[in-house]
């Protein structure tokens, strides 16, 4: 149960992954008090990931030991009929035939052509004109080049804890350019407020889309006291907020902006001073 909890809790939330009820077992993700589903289907929850994870493990294991220990137990009996049966089909001419060509087959992947292409190739070399083969091993090279910005917009998109890594990675640059207070904030801690207010908006209570951006309900990481009134990039000063609360607010004291709004309450402008 410990290494489950480690574990799940280290991995995160991807793809299509969310928080949902509490499962049977009592696997939670950090301090949520609930359990990462999976992508939801025809049932109200999606299969816990922790139950999939151990369940899949101890089907894995036990399978393979049984398959071990047979093949321990009756290790001369199947070495035996394995040759037997191979003698036996090698006698059909089709078997043969099919066999020999899927050996051909084999050699052409691992690149061991034909004779008569090798011939032609060496001859096109000789003329000094790049071969099929450098051409094709070109393309695969090139293929293959690894798109570092690709690989962190996908991952941006995808994985909640770097999306925040990234948000809180500007504005601490931000502070620091300006000379203002910041400090390293946990990104586990991060997620924990953003859950201790039910995944919504802090100012409106607008249910949050954690990951896809330029919408209105789109989180963002809001400073109570905004850099331009001197405020701090530290973990007590960032809110959990919406994009449009975010936006509406701009340099505005928290006390003045909030009680303009139409979803001003008094208990949540208390909450939010603590």
């Amino acid at each position: 149960m410990t290494d489950l909890k480690e574990w799940i809790d280290n991995r995160g939330i991807k793809g299509e992954e969310y928080l949902g009820d509490l499962c049977k077992k009592n696997h939670g993700y950090l301090d949520t008090g609930k359990s990462v589903r999976c992508k939801p289907t025809n049932r109200p929850n999606g299969r816990c990931v922790c139950c999939r994870k151990e369940n899949g493990d101890k089907s894995y294991k036990n399978n393979l030991e049984t398959k071990k220990n047979y093949y321990e137990t009756n290790k001369e009996f199947i070495s035996k009929r394995t040759k037997e049966k191979y003698r036996i089909n090698m006698l059909d001419p089709v078997f043969r035939q099919n066999r020999i060509e899927s050996r051909r087959i084999e050699r052409r992947k691992k690149g061991c052509e034909l004779r008569e292409n090798i011939t032609l190739w060496t001859a096109i070399k000789n003329a000094g004109a790049p071969s099929e083969f450098e051409k094709t091993l070109a393309r695969i090279t090139k293929n293959r080049t690894y798109d570092a910005k690709k690989n962190q917009r996908i991952k941006y998109k995808t994985n909640l804890e770097f999306n925040l890594y990234v948000k809180l990675k500007r504005g601490m640059q931000k502070a620091k350019d300006r000379g203002l207070p910041y400090e390293k904030i946990d990104i586990k801690d991060i997620i924990n407020k953003i859950y201790l207010y039910n995944q919504c908006c802090a100012y409106c209570d607008t249910r949050l889309n954690l990951l896809i951006a330029n919408q209105d309900n789109s989180l963002e990481m809001d400073h109570i006291v905004s850099f331009s009134n001197g405020g701090s990039h530290t973990f007590d000063n960032l809110m959990p907020s919406c994009k449009k609360c975010n936006h509406s607010k701009k340099a505005n004291k928290l006390e003045d902006w909030y009680k303009q709004q139409t979803f001003f309450k008094k208990e949540v402008l208390e909450k939010i001073k603590q």
